[in-house]
């Protein structure tokens, strides 16, 4: 594939890992009469570590 999918696969990384820190650091600090809360943030949080962690694996092995 070309040059394109590269760069779209790398923005897709950085993206999926940015969520990942910011969403656990929100799971974090959600106050804890919010549990709800709470769970959404580690939801959006592994859904930030599944799509960055499938973009890093596909551009290490170079399938892009």
């Amino acid at each position: 594939m070309g040059e394109g999918d590269i760069k779209f696969r790398a923005i897709t990384a950085v993206v999926g890992f940015a969520s990942l820190a910011i969403f656990t650091v929100l799971a974090i600090y959600t106050p804890d009469d919010a549990p709800a809360a709470q769970l959404f943030d580690v939801a959006l949080a592994a859904v930030g570590f599944i799509g960055g962690a499938l973009a890093w694996l596909r551009i290490s092995k170079g399938n892009c």
